[in-house]
């Protein structure tokens, strides 16, 4: 073998492997892309789906994601506070993410309150050590009743109900979906409101005795609680449970 031949072949592995790094590289940056800013916004200001971009950034995706949003979770930014001053082009990280959740204060936050009829095992355990045996999701839900709209005359509450049950469809659609709820119908913390005596254990809370039917105008919807933080540990069945909510913006 010649020397030019020994000095070609390590020159050719070097070409190849620079070109195949390139086009991993290239893969990374257009697989999905990241959320950023059209426009500079204040502190404390609503972010639109208008303001919105999506850009590439070169790396690993799984690395990338864990400081940037996703563009498939833009859902998360839009209409949230911003929790500081972005001007033109800026990035959104997931830290202002976390800020923003943090500025969302429950004096903030609205309220949206529904009938519990039927609750996941997690939320029947009756000791600290069967809860963190169920928290591995099995059970992580509350079957709650909506109100719908009606042709009847309805009562002064009657409207802000419909809206109310609108907003958990909607997520509970999103959800379903696969996706993110937008931050508008994200759920920021849960509460929970025995009605009358409560009962003595988590076993007789599923009794019938305990239930409130549904009427002709409601509905049944079971919403899953994964990934929401401040759940109690118990829910009862018959009666009310808060779900904390920013509020719809017009």
């Amino acid at each position: 073998m010649s020397i030019t031949t020994q000095l070609a072949i390590p020159l050719v592995v070097g070409l190849t492997a620079a070109g195949l790094n390139a086009l991993v590289l290239m893969s990374s940056v257009h697989q999905g892309g990241y959320v950023s800013l059209k426009e500079s916004v204040s502190r404390g200001k609503p972010i639109a789906d208008g303001m919105l971009k999506q850009i590439a950034v070169a790396g690993d995706p799984a690395e990338v994601g864990r400081s940037l949003v996703p563009w498939k979770d833009r859902g998360l930014v839009m209409q949230m506070r911003s929790p500081r001053d972005f001007a033109t082009g800026d990035v959104i990280l997931q830290r202002d993410l976390r800020e923003a959740n943090k500025l969302a204060t429950r004096d903030e936050l609205k309220l949206l309150r529904f009938r519990v009829i039927a609750v996941g095992d997690r939320f029947k355990r009756q000791s600290a050590a069967e809860t963190q045996q169920a928290s591995g999701g099995d059970g992580n839900f509350v079957t709650i009743v909506v109100k719908q709209s009606s042709e009847k005359p309805q009562q002064e509450n009657d409207a802000d109900d419909v809206r109310a049950g609108r907003r958990m469809i909607r997520l509970v659609t999103q959800r379903a979906a696969g996706g993110s709820p937008d931050a508008a119908d994200r759920i920021y913390g849960v509460a929970v409101f025995p009605r009358g005596k409560a009962p003595q254990d988590a076993a007789s809370s599923a009794s019938p005795a305990a239930i409130e039917l549904p009427k002709d105008d409601e509905m049944l919807l079971t919403v899953p609680l994964e990934g929401i933080e401040s759940v109690p540990d118990v829910i009862l069945v018959g009666g009310d449970i808060g779900f904390f909510m920013l509020p719809e913006y017009p």
